[in-house]
């Protein structure tokens, strides 16, 4: 969600465990965001306990494993990791070569899923600003059997931020090409790459 005043607003996430109606959770989920986003005093760690709170009333067994970004108007992002991977660094002007060059967020352990019990905790001081960030969910690592980073750092070649995002919404591509001939690979997104300040 992008704000008036330049602002962006990003949650990332994946509705788990046993959820009654998880489209309707969702939906609920989006509406609080975009609603503190807009209205509220934003701060991540007060968001996020905010909808911590909603998905425990949804359900005991339910969670949500999460990243909430905040991209101000100068473009200094800041994210907090809650059940989800650790977002994946690499540094401007280098080509990876597998997961080559490409490291964790270091200071970034992460918190709890959104749902479970514990406070939200993880890296709140300003992201590195001459790197391209990527973000994935827990259905991208599952997806890619943990070496998710290898997957990411092969998506992560392409020039734009716009592309590198695209090709972190794919699954591992299908061994079984279609009757066409054409390999498919099916979609594990939502993913946010963040690109060097300008």
């Amino acid at each position: 969600m992008q704000l008036p005043d330049g602002a962006v607003r990003i949650l990332l996430g994946v509705v788990a465990g046993h959820v009654p109606a998880p489209e309707l959770l969702r939906d609920r989920l989006e509406t609080t965001f975009c609603d503190r986003a807009v209205h509220g005093s934003w701060d991540l760690t007060q968001s996020a306990a905010e909808l911590g709170r909603l998905v425990r009333r949804s359900g005991p067994e339910g969670y949500v494993a999460a990243t909430l970004v905040e991209i101000d108007r100068e473009g200094v992002a800041r994210l907090l990791s809650c059940g989800s991977p650790s977002a994946l660094v690499l540094p401007a002007g280098e080509e990876p070569s597998g997961d080559d060059g490409l490291r964790a967020l270091s200071g970034n352990p992460g918190g709890p899923p959104l749902g479970l019990d514990g406070d939200p905790v993880g890296l709140i001081e300003p992201l590195p600003d001459d790197c391209r960030i990527a973000v994935v969910t827990n259905a991208y690592a599952l997806a890619h059997y943990d070496d998710y980073a290898s997957a990411a750092a092969e998506s992560l070649r392409p020039a734009t931020p716009e592309h590198a995002a695209v090709l972190l919404l794919r699954g591992p591509t299908d061994p079984s090409p279609r009757f066409d001939g054409v390999e498919t690979a099916r979609v594990v997104g939502p993913a946010l790459v963040i690109g060097p300040r300008q």
